[in-house]
């Protein structure tokens, strides 16, 4: 008959128990490793974050507010013109006649700005322009501008965003 060694069977269960303890401590410590490198990643990420929210805060969000403002000041302006029963084509056209053309209204404008403020925001040159050619004329212009190599902004040859920085890149 067969006989149970319980002394071998609970020496065979303590080296398992032994090497299972082993295989978990081993486990605990490389997850702990991986969890601390993971731990720095996200403090760069967050310190990273912080960084940007605080230069968004304190540029972008107020050249954001003087935009809105500005385009405030336009819907205004507009309803205003429509009150008095003068359309704004009519006005436009008016005060455009007798006038030099876009191109050098633009080249001028350019100069102007950037004398005077440092630099040409397209925002500013289209609210200084308005009243003598409509926003569409202007675009074109300086679309065409651009593509005779005489402007630049940072997103060409795409159109200009509102608060792109347009630049006089010939000896105007």
């Amino acid at each position: 008959m067969f006989t149970v060694d319980f002394n071998t069977i609970s020496f065979l269960l303590a080296i398992i128990s032994i090497l299972l303890g082993i295989f978990a401590i081993w486990q605990a410590i490389d997850y702990r490793k991986e969890s601390a490198q993971l731990n720095e990643k996200t403090r760069g990420i967050l310190e990273d974050i912080k960084v940007h929210s605080t230069v968004i805060s304190q540029y972008a969000i107020p050249e954001l507010r003087a935009y809105g403002e500005s385009m405030r000041k336009l819907i205004y302006e507009e309803k205003a013109a429509k009150a008095v029963e003068q359309p704004l084509l009519e006005q436009k056209g008016a005060a455009a006649e007798g006038h030099k053309s876009i191109n050098v209204d633009l080249l001028e404008e350019i100069q102007f700005l950037t004398k005077h403020i440092g630099k040409a925001i397209s925002m500013e040159l289209f609210e200084r322009l308005k009243h003598k050619y409509d926003f569409g004329t202007i675009l074109q212009e300086l679309l065409i501008m651009q593509k005779k190599g005489e402007l630049t902004w940072p997103e060409a040859p795409n159109p200009p965003d509102a608060l792109s920085e347009i630049r006089v890149t010939q000896g105007q």
